[in-house]
């Protein structure tokens, strides 16, 4: 695929790629975005080959990054698959990017867009996993997180609004997701938050990932 931007693998063994689809040059120029060719692919992690790829009606919606969600599998749905798709609008128009949804939604082997019901404005920069089997995405152009719930499909609802939010993650033992932006690391909770100062000023960019150490015996 075109510009191979994220992977995740699952608990079954496979990869899943989102493919940005944006042919770049020098100076990472963007070339020929009326040829875009973004998508999801699903492979074998063993054997390399392609179990299946899915692609938007809109070519110029740039699949960026994933998240899997912590529901997803469950004991009479062994091998269902949720999968959260951060999206980046890429169309000539800036009223058209401003209003483009920021997330699809990857179930049932189907890969639906969620309309964004706030403004993102066209830009999905992060995304992780929600404590209700959602996802969070972040948007630092419209300095917003927001928060997709799988019983409202159609609508995202503002968690915060704030400086820079970028880089989201979801801690696996806990409820808590974590959100970098210009002020610190933000600790959030459906039912409070809490924000972090960094010791130093910094902005991290879209990507992270949540480490924990060996628990003492």
């Amino acid at each position: 695929g075109i510009e191979p931007h994220h992977v995740l693998l699952d608990r079954h063994g496979r990869l899943w790629i989102a493919h940005g689809g944006i042919r770049r040059g020098a100076m990472d120029q963007k070339l020929d975005l009326a040829s875009m060719q973004s998508k999801l692919s699903c492979m074998d992690a063993q054997s390399g080959a392609v179990i299946g790829e899915w692609s938007l009606a809109d070519r110029r919606l740039s699949m960026r990054h994933l998240a899997l969600s912590e529901v997803a599998h469950t004991a009479s749905s062994p091998h269902q698959v949720l999968i959260g798709i951060a999206m980046q609008a890429e169309h000539d128009s800036l009223e058209t990017r401003r209003l483009a949804p920021s997330l699809a939604i990857f179930r049932d082997d189907r890969l639906d867009v969620i309309s964004t019901g706030t403004d993102a404005l066209g830009y999905g920069a992060d995304i992780s996993a929600a404590p209700d089997g959602g996802f969070c995405v972040s948007s630092n152009r419209a300095r917003k997180m927001l928060w997709w719930r799988p019983n409202s499909d159609q609508s995202l609802s503002i968690i915060a609004t704030i400086e820079e939010p970028y880089a989201l993650c979801k801690d696996a033992k806990s409820t808590n997701v974590y959100l970098a932006c210009a002020w610190g690391v933000t600790r959030w909770q459906p039912k409070q938050a809490q924000l972090l100062p960094w010791p130093e000023p910094m902005i991290l960019d879209n990507h992270w990932s949540l480490m924990s150490t060996a628990e003492n015996a």
